[in-house]
């Protein structure tokens, strides 16, 4: 646990959070941007980018996204009940919103149940 606290300590004072948190949020949009590039329905075209390539993209992309968060959550643990890291949380930016006129349009998701068994007496 002390080695935890004192690497902690170091990021921290090496100005890390910035970067952390400008890498969740690069990552996020990285992921947002590969996952919507293939119809999992749809058969693959040539030229495009395959089913297999956009899981291993998309499962590379979640290693480093875990990374980050884990960083970031031994950081704010070990940080909790300081008012000085409140403020260096409350200084970083918010994640940019992408424009949803350039987004594909999705899929609705449909949730379909079986309609229920009678009740047998």
């Amino acid at each position: 646990m002390h080695l935890i606290i004192n690497n902690v300590a170091l990021l921290r004072r090496a100005g890390v959070l910035e970067a952390v948190w400008e890498g969740v949020k690069g990552t996020m949009l990285r992921w947002e941007g590969v996952s919507q590039l293939v119809d999992h329905d749809a058969p693959v075209a040539e030229g495009e980018m395959g089913h297999e390539e956009r899981n291993e993209i998309i499962e590379e992309v979640n290693k480093e996204l875990a990374v980050y968060l884990a960083i970031l959550y031994f950081m704010m643990e070990i940080n909790r009940g300081d008012e000085t890291w409140g403020d260096d949380l409350s200084q970083q930016s918010a994640p940019r919103e992408r424009a949803h006129a350039t987004r594909p349009p999705r899929r609705p998701w449909v949730l379909t149940f079986p309609a229920p068994s009678p009740v047998m007496q």
